[in-house]
């Protein structure tokens, strides 16, 4: 046990009005700017999202936070926070989509639900698109809706002159801070993939990218000021308590084709390994953990691996445990599209063109799920995938607005102690599930 200790946070979202206006990016930019003052800077990303967050986590040094409203409570991210007040000096919230967008037509789960009921300060990045002083009303209409949160405006992709015009305005008319200009500049647009962007280490030239963006923004954006927004959190953090994971052995996929891992009590107690690269499963581990991520693309590389393979069969067919995710899901199954893979479950995978699930999901247990009977959990999906079977499903699954059913669809299948899904929820909302199913004898 340590003593309590007490740290002043300074609190920071970078949000929008919408989704591809460059947050990723510019947070990214910030934290390494942070830095250059001598802070220790921790990134989180608000909502579910994967890569967004591998960019913060690029950019600190740090595993970066999910605080996803929806999948977490507010106790848990609260807990979160204080851990991260104990040894930083700014925790920059990376928002998702617009500002208020949240689950369903509403702003729960918003970055706005966020910033408000955790006290984060809101810099607003804005980008003109065809318009002049009609920017004004529209902040307006966000700040006044804010309720106090937003504190400032950087302009992105916008012109010196342009700015020059519209910067009196703003701070006229809607009362706060303009606090600089980005100009648009084709070298800091980063590509997409199926699942969002491509990862920071996929972008070869990544770190050319950010000195451009860093130094441009040393120019023309108010750093101590965007600094200045941020509000402050004097926290207690509580006793550590000892995580419940490290008296087990966990072994987790981490590698190019299993990279989705939100922070967390299980991720920090694991033991990474290979699917791509290593060739067996220890005798004595307690539980297999594999991820989302795009064994799609590595299919023929984790088909030649059959080292590995065999040991997850034999691992599962001697009543090992595991739990596998998105991608997990589909290495698991029999094949992708014609690529043989594990095949301890029994149903085919294959990918197409369009999203087939997208959002938050109410997973209603219907039978049994890691030990637990019955009872439900918050989950989301994104997939392109498909996996057809014959095999029980053990979930059904629901948007969170649907009170009539017409969104439902079956998730979630058990082969003796192997549990896979489509669904991810967060490991540390469904703890006490995962302990069940690791305390409960074979």
């Amino acid at each position: 046990m340590e003593d309590n200790k007490r740290n002043t946070l300074r609190k920071l979202m970078i949000t929008a009005p919408s989704s591809n206006t460059g947050k990723t990016l510019i947070s990214t930019a910030l934290i390494k700017l942070f830095k250059e003052l001598d802070l220790e800077v921790m990134g989180a990303k608000t909502g579910p999202d994967y890569i967004d967050a591998e960019y913060l986590t690029y950019a600190s040094g740090k595993k970066s936070e999910n605080f996803d409203l929806f999948l977490m409570d507010e106790d848990l991210i609260r807990s979160k926070i204080n851990k991260i007040a104990a040894k930083n000096d700014v925790l920059l919230v990376e928002g998702v989509m617009g500002y208020f967008d949240g689950s369903g037509n509403t702003f729960e789960a918003s970055s706005f639900d966020l910033s408000k009921k955790f006290d984060i300060g809101a810099i607003l990045l804005y980008e003109p698109k065809g318009e002049m002083f009609t920017m004004v009303p529209k902040i307006k209409g966000m700040v006044d809706f804010s309720e106090g949160q937003i504190k400032g405006v950087i302009f992105n992709k916008t012109s010196k002159k342009i700015y020059d015009m519209i910067a009196p305005q703003i701070e006229k008319y809607v009362g706060i801070s303009a606090l600089g200009y980005i100009p648009r500049d084709r070298r800091l647009e980063i590509h997409e993939r199926s699942l969002g962007l491509i990862r920071p280490k996929e972008v070869e030239d990544i770190d050319e990218r950010l000195n451009i963006i860093t130094n441009q923004m040393k120019q023309t954006v108010d750093i101590r000021g965007v600094l200045m927004a941020a509000t402050q959190q004097t926290s207690e953090q509580d006793k550590i308590q000892e995580n419940p994971f490290k008296k087990y052995k966990i072994l987790m996929a981490n590698d190019d084709a299993f990279c989705f891992h939100y922070d967390s009590e299980l991720y920090d107690a694991a033991t990474f390994f290979s699917p791509l690269e290593d060739k067996e499963i220890p005798a004595d581990t307690d539980l297999v953990v594999i991820g989302g991520g795009y064994p799609e693309l590595f299919r023929y590389q984790l088909s030649k691996n059959e080292s590995m393979m065999n040991s997850l069969r034999e691992y599962h067919r001697k009543g090992g445990r595991i739990i596998a995710y998105g991608g997990g899901l589909i290495y698991l199954s029999k094949r992708i599209r014609e690529v043989p893979m594990v095949g301890i479950f029994p149903g085919l995978s294959s990918m197409t063109k369009n999203l087939i699930h997208f959002g938050y999901q109410k997973a209603v247990i219907e039978d049994e799920w890691l030990g637990t009977q019955r009872g439900e959990f918050n989950a989301r999906e994104y997939h392109r995938g498909i996996y057809e079977t014959s095999s029980r499903s053990m979930l059904t699954l629901s948007k969170p607005s649907d009170e009539t059913g017409e969104t439902r669809h079956s998730d979630g299948y058990k082969e003796r102690n192997a549990y896979g899904s489509y669904s991810h929820a967060h490991p540390d909302a469904i703890s006490k599930m995962i302990l069940q199913f690791l305390e409960r004898k074979i």
